[in-house]
């Protein structure tokens, strides 16, 4: 991320540039202000006119940052979630493995939080499609404590043979798939290679679909 540290200093410099001239206006009216005959009036109309000139370049400054910043974020986690990561999983029930990596299924990830009821809604209708648990490994992700998750799964019945239920305590998973909200489901191939992620509640047949 090299390229966005420059960028932000680069940007810091803007900033000092622009506080540098505002610092040596005032410095300059209080030259002026020394010349008898001068119009006060009309220097201080100046003035505030200049410097609501560079508060509005300073702020749309700051604002195109920002979104250009955003945007390099999104290209950053774009790229980096690309193809199926080996993650080892903190698993709830334990299975064959404790790892998230290729398998000879396909995989879809869902970030969920227990009292999400989009969350709830897709989970549920996950486990009523028997084909897409037939057809692909799903692992359901919260960084919720262990209690409030094992609770979820007893009160909805999650079947955890059909379910890898993964607590995700310090966010490593978050932060690798960008979560910024719930749900978001990821959808991988065989090859582990992304087919396409969700914002927001997926159905399963929608999910099916991607990997029949």
């Amino acid at each position: 991320m090299a390229f966005i540290a420059n960028d932000e200093a680069k940007f810091c410099r803007y900033i000092q540039h622009c506080s540098s001239i505002i610092r040596d206006w005032f410095v300059a009216m209080d030259y002026i202000c020394c010349f008898p005959n001068f119009s006060t009036h009309l220097v201080m109309k100046k003035a505030i006119a200049y410097i609501m000139v560079v508060v509005v370049l300073l702020t749309i400054g700051g604002l195109g940052f920002a979104i250009y910043n955003k945007m390099l974020k999104a290209e950053e986690i774009s790229e980096r979630i690309r193809e199926l990561r080996n993650f080892e999983l903190n698993r709830l029930y334990k299975g064959n493995d404790s790892e998230l990596s290729k398998t000879s299924y396909s995989t879809i990830l869902t970030y969920f939080h227990t009292e999400c009821r989009f969350c709830q809604s897709e989970i549920k209708d996950m486990q009523t499609h028997e084909s897409l648990s037939q057809s692909a490994e799903i692992v359901l992700v919260s960084d919720e404590s262990q209690s409030v998750i094992r609770s979820f799964v007893q009160n909805f019945d999650i079947d955890t043979t059909k379910f890898k239920i993964v607590l995700d305590k310090e966010q490593t998973i978050k932060q690798h798939f960008g979560v910024s909200s719930v749900p978001v489901t990821f959808v991988y191939d065989r090859d582990s290679l992304l087919i396409q992620s969700f914002k927001g509640e997926t159905k399963a047949s929608v999910l099916y679909d991607l990997i029949k």
